[in-house]
């Protein structure tokens, strides 16, 4: 199961700055640095103050810090520089560049097992006029899942992505499709979510757009805008962010609507807010039915104790009978002895068993969209100018997603084979309880 990794922002109350007056919070000002995109949700918090530090308590595993690399080189001396502790030892940093740029790891604990732990940032400054820029850190919560209103980032592979024909794989780093009417379904827990790409260089780079429907809602169209001839290529874009939604379940579907002569659409990941569900891929219709199944095949053991028992007494009371009527027609004069159809006590007959079926298991997994299961929703707009030039809302800007050593298709979902009928032979008429399909053969009668 692909890890989903916990996402806190600078923003959040959880996050202690200490020396709390040497700490400003900046606002979409470092949005157009670099090419790797803007901070996450557009905000960091920034110090010139030596011997600065933040600290964040969590549990999980493998933290790590991000920010804005901005760091000069005078005589060999760094400014800024920072180190990263956790439960009070160091796990180092990351070797700055001198080239600014947002979504830059400082550091990162990757052999730090599952715990209660504390994350501390310590921040060195020889000179006032340079800055440090804290934008958000991650880590990986317990099996049990993240914490309640966390936010998660959903890395393009995991299994519960699942993608039409058309899609492939760009440089190991993202999913992409140049192909029309290509889609993506995700099913998620959440108030909202944010779809994070990147734009290539080395394909067409003109623009179109694609559109994106929550719960089989109206399609909205977002725009694809591509590159102008002398830029590189960009990361960590946000393409799209939904609108709030009811705290719950939703279902997402993207659909492509460029070819291979526009710019393609790109997936690196999803960040979902308030996704406090279990980081693993969890489908409670399957659990449900599953239940619903052993119910239904219980092994009633009373029923079959007073079935047996009812069916022996009935065999006795029909052999005693018949001997009677032998009996009597041997001697004369005796009057023949009938049943009386409405009779109380007629005797019936229980079948001493329910037909059980084997048992089957249906393995949870994704199940990927055939080919003509999907369609284009409305042609590509012929004036591109009208839609919006970049995220709508609060658009998020999260992390890049966790290295992935392989690339593991969305498995096919498993159906258990329908279970052939299972044959009841009644040893006389009479009314049966049997909870599956079953095959009548005629009763068989005593001579």
């Amino acid at each position: 199961m692909t890890p989903r990794r916990v996402i806190v922002d600078d923003t959040d109350p959880q996050i202690q700055y200490f020396n709390s007056n040497s700490w400003f919070l900046d606002n979409g000002n470092l949005d157009d640095l670099g090419n790797a995109g803007a901070p996450f949700q557009h905000t960091t918090h920034s110090t010139s103050v030596n011997a600065s530090s933040l600290s964040f308590r969590f549990k999980g595993s493998s933290p790590q810090v991000w920010g804005t690399n901005s760091v000069t080189n005078i005589s060999g001396v760094l400014n800024p520089s920072w180190e990263c502790f956790v439960d009070g030892v160091s796990i180092g940093s990351t070797p700055p560049s001198l080239e600014e740029e947002n979504q830059f790891r400082f550091c990162g604990g990757d052999n730090i097992a599952d715990g209660i732990h504390t994350l501390t940032v310590n921040v060195t400054l020889s000179r006032k006029s340079e800055a440090f820029w804290f934008d958000y850190i991650t880590y990986l919560p317990p099996a049990s899942g993240p914490p309640e209103s966390a936010t998660v980032l959903v890395s393009r592979i995991d299994p519960a992505i699942v993608y039409s024909m058309g899609w492939g794989t760009l440089s190991g780093y993202a999913s992409f499709t140049q192909t029309i009417g290509a889609q993506v379904t995700f099913n998620f827990t959440g108030t909202s979510l944010s779809w994070v790409g990147y734009i290539p260089r080395d394909l067409a780079i003109l623009p179109t757009g694609a559109t994106y429907s929550i719960d089989g809602g109206k399609p909205q169209l977002f725009r694809l805008g591509g590159l102008s001839d002398n830029t590189t290529a960009l990361y960590n874009q946000v393409f799209f962010t939904t609108p709030n939604l009811s705290p719950g379940p939703h279902s997402l579907v993207v659909i492509h609507q460029g070819d291979n002569t526009k710019t393609p659409l790109t997936l690196n990941y999803l960040s979902v807010a308030n996704a406090s569900s279990p980081s693993t891929s969890s489908r409670p219709a399957v659990s449900s039915t599953t239940t619903d199944s052993n119910k239904s095949h219980h092994i009633p053991i009373g029923a079959i104790v007073g079935g047996v028992i009812g069916g022996i007494a009935a065999l006795c009371l029909a052999a005693y009978l018949l001997w009677r009527r032998n009996h009597q027609s041997r001697l004369g004069g005796y009057k023949r002895f009938d049943i009386d159809p409405d009779d109380s006590a007629k005797p019936t007959h229980i079948t001493p068993f329910s037909a059980i079926s084997s048992g089957s298991t249906m393995t949870e997994a994704s199940t990927r969209i055939s080919k003509g299961n999907y369609t284009a929703v409305a042609n590509p707009p012929e004036n591109l100018d009208s839609l919006p030039s970049g995220p709508s809302g609060t658009g998020n800007t999260s992390a890049t997603p966790p290295t992935q050593n392989s690339e593991n298709p969305p498995n096919r979902r498993k159906v258990p084979p329908r279970t052939p009928p299972i044959p009841v032979v009644h040893e006389d008429s009479g009314a049966r309880d049997v909870t599956d399909d079953v095959v009548d053969l005629p009763p068989r009668y005593t001579s």
